[in-house]
């Protein structure tokens, strides 16, 4: 192997000129007179940089159901991300706490936390004091994945479950150094976090729609006055309400020669109108935040007899076009029907049914004549006796 020895001066070769002795392993020295100016140098040339390669790391947060509106008892499966984005050379983040705030998930009327996947590295916990999860990471040298499972409860309506993950680690094992990562750093305010660093699920608004009377024994008389109510009210505990409602009763089996007629809308604020059709009741809701009612009556007609008034309430809401949770499509059962039935118009023993007038005034007339006529046979009887 060749060595070289590089001496300057000792010969007059110049400022820009220096002497070189090359050995050998051999002992055998060569003296090479170089130049610095010579376009090719005839000594090796070895070039080397020493680049600084700092710790990085990524943190994301997503849910296997996509973004949006969820129904009320699905399972919602997250999964967070932590990936070493350091280049060849640079440290592994060290002591990495990876935190996920579920108080805007958690609680009565939202979801409910169901565990954490065992299939991770590390340690996690859920502390339901605080609704958070905490991961934990000694080294990040690699991607790593922690999965959990919360379920929407069956009355979450008209819910938002936001929830938020931030991190923050270390270079070394004791954690020193602290260093975020490129998304999702602690101490972020939410508005300012990044998109992956937050997972957003909604639930419909709901309501619900029924349909009582002040008589619910199912019979009626003729002449007898009828008060309906009608009930609309918010289902689940959610801040979004649904609005745009239209309820509409369809009077048309209960309406009509020999059956009943249209009273009064008890409580007229102008939001509820008989259509032009005479035998549909329209009622408007614009935004509905509590149990709200309505009360109209019907009379029975004085001839009806033998007749069933049944009336059928559904509704439908304009803004969203979210049904009613009851009452939705027109149905005969409770609570979106009521039925009445008036019994069938007397019959006098040997009389037909068919020979009988149809009002009640001349059912009164009837009857007089009726007595009468058994008063006056009781007459002639007695007279014939005293005869």
């Amino acid at each position: 192997m060749r060595r070289r020895r590089r001496r300057r001066g000792g010969r007059p070769h110049g400022d820009d000129q220096h002497v070189e002795r090359w050995g050998t392993s051999g002992g055998r020295l060569e003296e090479h007179v170089v130049s610095s100016a010579d376009a090719t140098p005839t000594w090796p040339v070895v070039e080397f940089s020493n680049t600084f390669v700092p710790t990085s790391w990524s943190l994301a947060k997503s849910s296997a159901l996509p973004q949006g509106t969820v129904e009320p008892g699905a399972l919602l499966t997250y999964t967070l991300t932590a990936t070493n984005t350091g280049g060849e050379g640079s440290a592994p983040p060290a002591g990495v706490v990876v935190t996920d705030d579920l108080s805007d998930v958690l609680g009565s009327g939202k979801a409910t936390f169901v565990e954490i996947d065992d299939a991770h590295l590390g340690t996690a916990d859920f502390d339901p004091t605080t609704m958070t999860l905490t991961w934990r990471l000694d080294t990040l040298d690699r991607t790593q994945t922690l999965t959990y499972t919360v379920a929407v409860d069956e009355d979450a309506r008209g819910v938002t479950l936001r929830n938020v993950v931030t991190g923050m680690g270390g270079v070394d094992e004791a954690g020193s150094g602290d260093t975020p990562p490129s998304s999702c750093a602690e101490g972020t305010p939410v508005a300012d976090l990044e998109a992956e660093c937050l997972t957003v699920h909604h639930t419909d608004p709901a309501w619900s729609l029924a349909k009582t009377s002040d008589d619910q024994d199912g019979k009626a008389d003729p002449g007898q006055v009828i008060t309906y109510t009608l009930t609309a009210a918010p289902v689940g505990s959610g801040p979004e309400k649904v609005s745009g409602l239209i309820v509409t009763d369809d009077l048309s089996a209960v309406l009509g020669a020999g059956k009943a007629t249209f009273g009064a809308i008890l409580d007229d604020d102008g939001s509820a109108v008989l259509g032009p059709d005479g035998v549909t009741l329209e009622w408007r809701i614009g935004e509905l935040t509590e149990p709200t009612v309505l009360r109209y009556t019907v009379k029975v007609a004085d001839d009806a007899f033998g007749v069933t008034l049944r009336n059928v309430v559904t509704g439908t809401a304009g803004e969203g076009s979210y049904p009613p949770a009851t009452c939705a499509e027109v149905t005969a059962s409770d609570p979106c029907t009521t039925v009445h039935a008036t019994d069938p118009e007397p019959v006098l023993a040997g009389e037909s049914p068919a020979l009988l007038p149809r009002t009640g005034a001349a059912l009164g007339v009837l009857v007089a004549a009726a007595t009468a006529l058994v008063g006056t046979g009781y007459v002639l009887v007695r007279r014939r006796r005293l005869g």
